[in-house]
């Protein structure tokens, strides 16, 4: 009776480990390759194709893109956090904008005349203070850097929004966690269920990131997968683990 418990909880593991190896493959890692315009003599002075603008606290390194069946996780990975004391300007995090239909910025290279103007039409955008995910129709405003703001950075780009439909896709907001990364300081993500904005399997979705001074502009593109990919490790284990059921039922049974 004993061997036969033995063998049921050895079996039983087992089979909990190989259900956790055999995780889907989706994560990408966007770096931060978009630089974007900046209508303003001051950035014009730093030159238009200086990333980072402001020093290290405003640097933004990438975004994480990952699904699980229907729902998505955007991370920015990122220096910047409201509550330095080198923020003397008293900025925040912007929305996340999203487009269902890819990503189509002006220009090429690092994109250093793209901007609000002639760039991505955003559809929705991921609003940090309502902590809902909202269409952007006539109902909504978008906050674009402007030199009446008093700003003095990158201009004309899109940081956030006002009003706007819910589309009911917002799971979730976390902003600031501290990284573990080693690189970047802080990480800021949003989750929602990118079903309940049109898409599906194989579409391209398009994303927007920036603090609200402007200092650096993160931008991208992500191709939903059109199936779960295993992961060649987690392919070994499975395999692994059906040997060892067998093996074990065998010696116990």
């Amino acid at each position: 009776m004993l061997r036969k418990t033995i063998g049921y909880f050895v079996r039983a593991g087992i089979a909990a480990g190989v259900l956790l190896s055999a995780a889907t493959a989706n994560a990408v890692l966007i770096a931060d390759e978009y630089t974007g315009a900046a209508d303003s003599i001051y950035t014009q002075h730093l030159g238009y194709s200086r990333d980072v603008i402001g020093g290290p606290l405003y640097e933004v390194y990438s975004m994480n893109v990952d699904t699980v069946g229907t729902v998505m996780s955007v991370t920015i990975n990122t220096d910047f956090i409201a509550t330095d004391a080198a923020n003397t300007g008293g900025y925040v995090a912007g929305d996340l904008f999203i487009s269902s239909n890819g990503w189509n910025p002006y220009g090429g290279g690092a994109y250093d005349f793209d901007n609000a103007d002639n760039g991505e039409d955003w559809e929705f955008a991921y609003d940090s203070d309502l902590g809902a995910l909202v269409a952007l129709d006539d109902g909504s405003t978008i906050n674009i850097l402007s030199d009446l703001e008093g700003e003095c950075c990158r201009l004309g780009q899109e940081v956030n929004v006002d009003g706007g439909s819910d589309t009911g896709a917002g799971i979730s907001y976390s902003g600031a966690q501290a990284s573990s990364s080693g690189i970047w300081d802080y990480e800021y993500t949003y989750v929602f269920d990118y079903a309940l904005l049109g898409l599906a399997p194989g579409d391209d979705i398009g994303f927007h990131w920036v603090m609200t001074c402007g200092n650096d502009v993160i931008e991208g593109v992500y191709s939903i997968p059109s199936a779960a990919v295993t992961e060649p490790g987690s392919i070994a284990l499975l395999a692994l683990g059906l040997v060892a059921l067998g093996v074990s039922r065998k010696r116990f049974v």
